[in-house]
């Protein structure tokens, strides 16, 4: 009996360690083959290398199922897949974009300067405007407001107080005040034109009531620094044309002479004198010039000296060339010029 009974219990035991052993063998290949799975993809250069288990994706394709009207049945179709862009693609796509509407903007007529509005002018047409800037044809978003401000003060010395103003999607609105002339002034054989401020403008068109001096030799004009040739307009040749220094003003003071005078003359004297000699002055209807310098701030006293001396040479028979009245206290006459 004792010996059945060893021999039951070697027979267990060799069972037992049988079944441990097996448990042990399925675990290690359990594990050997989610070693394989876990273990990344490696190429091995050459004939012989050792395959390697893929691990399975863990993203499976997604489906739609479609019921068809019947119990159980169904059309399972793959679904359209999810984009995803990154800030590289959508900072491309935005440039691009912006890129076109550039191009557009440049292209397109809508956005093209034609003429511009001209306001505040009358002898001046928006044509010789728009010839003068070469605007038309360019995009209204490269206009720059000053720099067009300034070539058309430079062109047209006849406009101040010049305001331009860009608005999309083309328009380009210049407003200014025009000089007007009051005084034609008769040099040398040539014609000039000039405002209330002496400066010289164009001779545009016919204008009447304008004061008429005639000047005896040069015009008195305001010296100034030469401009460059790239930058002067025609008008602004013309003008230079009376010195071989610009010129673009004619003396304050003679101009303001000539102003005053006008008002105090009877009305029959319709043209005035100038020397730069002696001044302003006016021909007498009776035949002889008269000058009383530039300075009229005593005016009175210089129209009360005239007219003795021409009431005394009248009583002596004499007829002057000349009368000068510049100063009160040593007035002269010519009797030939």
């Amino acid at each position: 009996m004792a010996e059945r009974s060893s021999a039951t219990t070697r027979a267990d035991q060799v069972r037992a360690r049988r079944s441990t052993q097996s448990s042990q063998r399925a675990t290690q290949a359990k594990q050997r083959i989610r070693y394989a799975s876990e273990a990344p993809q490696v190429i091995v250069r050459g004939n012989i290398g050792t395959p390697v288990a893929r691990r399975a994706s863990t993203h499976p394709r997604r489906k739609i199922a479609i019921p068809l009207g019947q119990p159980g049945a169904e059309l399972h179709m793959p679904a359209i897949p999810m984009v995803n862009p990154g800030w590289k693609l959508l900072s491309a796509l935005i440039t691009i974009a912006m890129l076109a509407l550039i191009s557009l903007m440049y292209n397109l007529p809508v956005f093209q300067v034609g003429i511009p509005e001209v306001e505040g002018v009358s002898r001046i047409s928006p044509l010789d405007v728009a010839a003068a800037l070469n605007l038309q044809g360019l995009p209204v978003f490269t206009i720059d407001p000053q720099t067009v401000q300034q070539q058309v003060e430079r062109a047209f010395i006849d406009l101040k107080d010049v305001k331009v103003s860009v608005a999309f999607p083309n328009q380009v609105r210049i407003t200014a005040v025009e000089r007007q002339p009051i005084i034609r002034w008769h040099a040398e054989g040539l014609e000039y034109w000039s405002d209330n401020e002496g400066v010289l403008l164009p001779v545009r068109g016919d204008m009447e009531n304008l004061l008429l001096i005639e000047v005896n030799g040069a015009l008195p004009v305001v010296k100034a620094e030469p401009v460059a040739k790239e930058e002067q307009t025609p008008e602004m040749a013309a003008i230079q044309a009376l010195n071989p220094v610009q010129a673009r003003q004619v003396q304050p003071e003679a101009t303001e002479a000539a102003i005053k005078l006008r008002t105090f003359l009877p009305a029959e004297i319709t043209s005035l004198a100038y020397s730069e000699a002696d001044g302003i002055g006016w021909t007498d209807p009776r035949g002889w010039q008269v000058f009383i310098g530039n300075n009229l701030e005593n005016l009175d006293e210089k129209m009360a000296v005239y007219e003795a001396i021409v009431s005394q040479l009248q009583d002596q028979g004499i007829t002057p060339a000349m009368i000068s009245v510049e100063f009160i206290h040593a007035p002269f006459y010519r009797l030939e010029q």
